[in-house]
């Protein structure tokens, strides 16, 4: 019975993982839309983040983060 139950758990895994390139690169571009009335402004701060310098590969702390994402609905892009 373990035996099974794992070889199904196993063909799931192969399954999604297999299945999520699909959904990424092909079903999210056609199945998210933003109306044109959208607009929303998402904030985000982090407090004592630690953030890695890519020219010395060191990771410093700095006091405060602020990352700012704007979505809008765009009717002349939309297609």
């Amino acid at each position: 019975m373990r035996r099974k139950a794992s070889l199904v758990l196993l063909a799931l895994a192969v399954f999604f993982g297999a299945l999520s390139p699909l959904l990424r690169w092909y079903a999210f571009p056609r199945l998210a839309k933003i109306p044109p009335s959208q607009y929303q402004e998402a904030v985000l701060e982090a407090k004592n983040a630690t953030l890695i310098d890519y020219a010395t590969m060191q990771s410093k702390t700095v006091p405060k983060v602020t990352v700012v994402q704007t979505l809008k609905g765009n009717v002349e892009a939309a297609k």
